[in-house]
């Protein structure tokens, strides 16, 4: 089981830590089909909205925090 924070772009929402042990539990987390990115110098990876782009969705500005 893994543990990720779910942080949204919104910045009246804190972000939370939540259990993600299905697909089915990252597709909710982004609200849509997953995308998977790497990190490696920070040694994370980040699941993102897959059509995020094409749904002219904002940069997630907070999340560039943690």
């Amino acid at each position: 089981m893994a543990k990720g924070i779910y942080v949204p772009a919104n910045s009246t929402i804190p972000p939370e830590e939540r259990e993600i042990t299905t697909l089915r539990d990252d597709q909710l987390v982004v609200d849509g089909l997953i995308e998977a990115v790497d990190i490696p110098h920070l040694g994370v990876t980040i699941y993102v909205e897959e059509g995020g782009p094409l749904m002219q969705l904002g940069f997630n500005h907070r999340a560039i925090i943690f």
